[in-house]
């Protein structure tokens, strides 16, 4: 449970936050599924202010996991290493894609905590930016392919109302659309001998 469900005001969460940026140089936090196998996104709070990093966005169906290979590439960061969009890493078990999160992912809050936290320390000249590490092998096959953060859309924060179809259900529905539309047009240009 959050800590806010546990009844922390936002001054003890800022207090919390401010303790284990000042030991450790970030956080993790995130939005964790309590239904094992569902999707979450874990990311890091302190890397752009500590080290002028990116932070560091993990999208998982293990949470911890996910904790471990955040934990691991802060380490690395925090003995200099750099990651861009472009990077390629392996880590203990595999390699790992980077990649820059689109703007209009962090427009609509997908690290909402970085901006409430860095809201309230008054620190407007901080600017955000986070990393992807695809962690595809974190993720069953059904939601691999709808978490992909360098592209504007699906939007990872979004929420679905009641009867609306789950982000995965809709990205299906449109690769399915998307080939049956190839398939007319190769029919249509071997009818027309093309």
């Amino acid at each position: 449970m959050c800590q806010r469900c546990n009844g922390l005001s936002d001054h003890e969460i800022f207090d919390d936050q401010l303790r284990m940026i000042d030991q450790y140089g970030y956080f993790v936090t995130g939005v964790a599924e309590h239904t094992p196998g569902k999707p979450c996104w874990l990311y890091t709070v302190g890397l752009v202010d500590r080290f002028a990093h990116p932070e560091i966005l993990v999208v998982s169906c293990d949470v911890q996991a996910a904790h471990r290979l955040i934990a691991g590439v802060v380490e690395e960061i925090s003995r200099g290493a750099t990651f861009d969009g472009l990077t390629h890493m392996c880590s203990r078990t595999s390699p790992r894609a980077i990649r820059t999160v689109h703007a209009v992912q962090l427009a609509d809050g997908a690290l909402a905590e970085w901006n409430n936290h860095y809201s309230m320390a008054g620190r407007a000249d901080l600017e955000l930016r986070a990393l992807q590490l695809v962690a595809d092998d974190m993720c069953c096959p059904r939601h691999r392919p709808s978490w992909d953060l360098h592209v504007a859309s699906p939007l990872l924060n979004s929420t679905k109302g009641r009867g609306e179809r789950s982000r995965t259900a809709d990205a299906d529905r449109r690769r399915k659309a998307h080939r049956q539309r190839q398939r007319a047009a190769r029919r249509r240009n071997i009818r027309r001998g093309g």
